[in-house]
């Protein structure tokens, strides 16, 4: 698949047949995701994947919108370590972890697969008991989960570009 085709075609993937992903599959979506750009080299990103389903039903219950996790050939955590970028803003490390999640869901799709961005930041009590079930360390703030698998059905193309929202020179004035 070229480039411009996977980015206008890529779409969030929220239903999937619970199909494993073969190990080669898996590591090139985490080698994408390690090959993003990062503030002053620093790639504060740390990743997990849970490929048990155990693990994965328990941490359905933590959130209404993660209900396909069972389905998923596997979830994809995202964490920034935090001694990374002491002396950094913490936008950094947010963008940084945010660049690889995007490059791991174009690798998905390239490989025929298809993932949804699973935003976790409802509150600090849910991230707790989130850290818990997966034991992630106190160093580690969590950005994000990806949850990757075969999809079950074929998205829909759709045109997303949209020239009103692009403007030239000064704000409000479009191209």
């Amino acid at each position: 698949m070229e480039i411009m085709e996977a980015l206008f075609t890529r779409r969030t993937i929220r239903s999937f047949t619970g199909e494993g992903i073969s190990r080669e599959n898996l590591t090139d979506i985490i080698r994408a995701g390690m090959s993003a750009p990062s503030a002053h080299g620093r790639r504060p990103w740390r990743i997990l994947t849970v490929e048990s389903l155990e693990k994965r039903k328990a941490l359905m219950p933590l959130c209404q919108w993660w209900q396909m996790l069972d389905k998923a050939g596997v979830a994809i955590v995202v964490c920034s370590d935090k001694s990374m970028a002491e002396d950094m803003p913490w936008e950094f490390q947010l963008n940084d972890c945010s660049a690889a999640c995007e490059n791991m869901l174009l690798a998905a799709h390239g490989l025929g697969l298809g993932g949804v961005w699973l935003g976790i930041c409802e509150s600090d009590e849910k991230i707790a008991k989130f850290k818990k079930v997966l034991e992630i360390p106190d160093n580690m703030r969590v950005i994000g989960m990806l949850a990757v698998g075969h999809p079950s059905a074929e998205p829909k193309p759709e045109e997303r570009f949209d020239p009103k929202k692009w403007y030239s020179e000064t704000w409000g004035r479009s191209k």
